[in-house]
């Protein structure tokens, strides 16, 4: 059974500057060096609120392990971070996680056995239809 979280970046009462600077200090050195590229404020803060939020993910499934304690590297071809070969080896029932996040939500999920990919998208209904006729469109596709 896969396991998720969603978190609404923008329910704290924090700015999104004070909210990067709290989450900053509980990142990597690889992942502050990734952080400060970021141009938009609002892109760094769904990055580094996406990490927090699949460390905690993680870590609330393991007994004895803190967020601090996962380590992630990033895939071959840098496009989704993974697992640290340390943090494999000490973490139990996690076999993959995803990470995404768009507008002011970030969601994160893990399988014990498998893959496992999330996504989360703002989904904008068209003014000429009613939410239910929208939603109605996909049911029948």
């Amino acid at each position: 059974m896969a396991h998720v979280s969603i978190l609404n970046i923008k329910s704290s009462e924090l700015k999104p500057q004070a909210l990067i600077d709290n989450l900053s200090s509980r990142l990597q050195p690889a992942e502050i060096t990734r952080l400060i590229r970021f141009r938009r404020p609002d892109d760094a803060l769904r990055f580094a609120a996406g990490r927090m939020l699949a460390r905690k993910l993680i870590a609330d499934a393991q007994t004895h392990t803190c967020t601090a304690d996962i380590v992630f590297t990033e895939s071959i071809n840098g496009s989704k971070p993974t697992l640290s070969a340390r943090s494999k080896a000490s973490i139990q029932n996690v076999s993959d996680f995803n990470i995404s996040h768009d507008g002011d939500y970030v969601l994160a999920g893990y399988t014990p056995t498998g893959v496992i990919g999330v996504d989360i998208a703002k989904v904008v209904c068209p003014a000429e239809l009613t939410e239910s006729q929208y939603i109605d469109q996909f049911a029948s596709q």
